[in-house]
């Protein structure tokens, strides 16, 4: 009868996955929530089949998909990876991402928060190994500053471990500095007396002084020395901010006479 025609039927044959070899983490650790990129090792990919990055255990909630996908857990995680296709699962790999915590910078101590101009005092921060100060991008372990007005300092800290501290866990201390109180020569009666004579030294610039030699405390002062003498007037206000003003007062030496002798 003879030879029916023939039929040609297709065979797709769908490969499996292999399973990888091993996941690594960059940079692992992190400091904090900055990111690091997780990439799959090894292993090959079957028909219809993606890498599928899961927390907790290689069967907990897909994460993301594909050789490489980038996480700011901001705690430590295992990262597992496998293949998901058409023919198979595979088993996982696994990587740890480990966090190196931000420091958070305090006030260890400051010598003074107050200052008088022309002062300094002495900032040290605690919380890190190492800071950096500004205004002065000075970088040390503590600082000694000589504002001239009153300034905020912006103190950043380094770990150990290379974390630098965020803006919301920086430190932030205030300087006061007050004004030096002024002090003049208001008036001097005589500069220049004879001795066994007296002259009045009157500062200005305050409500009191005090002078030396003798200290003491008054508005004026009327003063006898008996050889030339530097006086020296000292003012401190309520900050507790002083200053000085000196002046001389010379004494000239008597006349003497020369008795003469009559025959």
């Amino acid at each position: 009868c003879g030879n029916s025609a023939y039929v040609c039927k297709s065979v797709i044959v769908n490969v499996p996955s292999v399973a990888p070899t091993g996941a690594t983490a960059n940079p692992n650790p992190v400091c904090g929530t900055n990111s690091s990129t997780l990439t799959v090792s090894g292993g090959s990919l079957g028909t219809g089949a993606a890498w599928n990055w899961h927390t907790g255990s290689c069967a907990g909630p897909v994460v993301g998909t594909g050789s490489s996908i980038t996480v700011a857990p901001g705690v430590a995680t295992t990262y597992f990876v496998n293949a998901i296709g058409t023919c198979n699962t595979t088993s996982c790999a696994s990587v740890l991402l480990s966090i190196n915590p931000i420091p958070t910078i305090g006030l260890g101590s400051v010598s003074s928060a107050t200052i008088c101009n022309g002062q300094s005092t002495t900032i040290t921060p605690s919380g890190a190994s190492s800071y950096t100060i500004m205004p002065g991008g000075t970088v040390g372990t503590s600082f000694v500053v000589s504002p001239t007005s009153t300034t905020n300092y912006t103190i950043n800290g380094t770990s150990s471990s290379g974390c630098i501290s965020s803006t919301s866990t920086d430190l932030n201390t205030t300087i006061v500095v007050n004004p030096i109180p002024t002090i003049g020569l208001g008036s001097i009666s005589s500069a220049t007396i004879c001795s066994g004579q007296s002259t009045i030294i009157t500062p200005s610039g305050a409500l009191s002084y005090t002078i030396t030699p003798g200290g003491t405390t008054g508005t004026s002062f009327n003063v006898s020395p008996t050889t030339t003498t530097q006086y020296t007037c000292f003012v401190t206000d309520a900050n507790g901010c002083s200053i000085n003003q000196s002046v001389n007062v010379t004494v000239s030496a008597p006349l003497t006479v020369a008795a003469s002798a009559h025959t």
